[in-house]
């Protein structure tokens, strides 16, 4: 953190969200730098994550702007991709296949 906590009151950024959070919990010291994941109940640390990541975040945030120009230039949409890769999903999970390897969760 190169403020603390206090000071951001107009903008809080996630990785200050989570460092306040972490603050609450144990009672100790805000840290200087914060591992964190945006999760359903949005931004946790690491060490104290109680709920499950947000995967439709980490898709349309982290995914989607690196594989877009991708698979555009693939002539492929990461709409279509990403909702086969869905179906494949189930389909393999009612198989009994050992899908979780590769899709988690």
């Amino acid at each position: 953190m190169r403020k603390t906590l206090d000071s951001y009151v107009a903008n809080t950024p996630p990785h200050v969200v989570a460092a306040r959070r972490l603050v609450d919990r144990t009672g100790g010291e805000p840290p200087r730098v914060i591992a964190y994941r945006i999760t359903t109940s949005g931004p946790e640390a690491v060490e104290l994550c109680e709920h499950e990541p947000d995967r439709e975040h980490y898709v349309e945030k982290q995914v989607r702007p690196v594989a877009e120009p991708v698979l555009n230039a693939l002539g492929l949409d990461f709409a279509q991709v990403i909702h086969l890769l869905g179906r494949a999903r189930e389909s393999l999970k009612n198989a009994g296949q050992g899908i979780s390897r590769w899709f988690p969760g």
